[in-house]
C-alpha cells in the first residue's frame, strides 16, 4: 500500500522533483515537531505520575498531584468553541479568504502581510509566529512545503 499516493502520482506524471522533495522535507519536519511535542507530553505525564506515586500516603499532596495531572493532560475531545470576534477566528477567516483567492498555499509572512493590508493588527512580540501558530493549530489547514493549504483538499497543480 502506498502511504503517499499523491506524491507517487505526481512522480509518475513527471512533476518537479525539487518541489516534491521540498514537500516531503516539510512533512518530515512537521512529523518531527509532533514527535517532540509527544515526548514533552510524555515527560510531563511521567512527572505527574511520579508526583502522585510519591504522595500516596499524604492526602494533601495527592490533591495537588491530582490537579497537576489534570492540567498536564490533553483537554477533552469536545469541539473547540469558536468565538466569531476572537483574533484567532479573524485570522482563520482572513487566511481562508486569501488562500481561496490566490489558489495556492500561502506562508505566514504572506498571510501576515494580507492581515495588515486589511487592517488586522496582531498584538504579539512576533506577529508572524503568532499567525503561524493560529493557522497551524486550526484543524482547517496543513503545512505543505511552501505554506499552508486546506487540510481536506488536494494541492493545486
Amino acid at each position: 500500500m502506498d502511504p503517499f499516493p499523491q506524491i507517487s502520482g505526481r512522480l509518475a506524471r513527471g512533476s518537479n522533483i525539487d518541489g516534491i522533495l521540498a514537500e516531503l522535507d516539510a512533512e518530515l519536519a512537521s512529523r518531527r515537531d509532533l514527535i517532540a511535542e509527544c515526548e514533552r507530553e510524555i515527560a510531563a505525564l511521567t512527572q505527574a505520575r511520579d508526583l502522585i506515586a510519591g504522595s500516596v500516603t499524604r492526602p494533601v499532596a495527592t490533591a495537588v498531584a491530582s490537579n497537576t495531572l489534570r492540567s498536564l493532560t490533553r483537554p477533552s475531545p469536545r469541539p473547540r468553541r469558536v468565538r466569531a470576534a476572537s483574533l484567532a477566528e479573524t485570522v482563520r477567516r482572513a487566511t481562508r479568504e486569501l488562500i481561496r483567492r490566490e489558489g495556492r498555499p500561502m506562508n505566514r509572512v504572506e498571510i501576515l502581510a494580507h492581515l495588515r493590508d486589511v487592517g488586522i493588527e496582531i498584538g504579539a512580540a512576533d506577529p508572524g509566529k503568532r499567525v503561524g501558530k493560529i493557522v497551524w493549530a486550526s484543524n482547517e489547514y496543513r503545512h505543505v512545503g511552501q505554506g499552508y493549504w486546506f487540510k481536506d483538499e488536494p494541492l493545486p497543480e
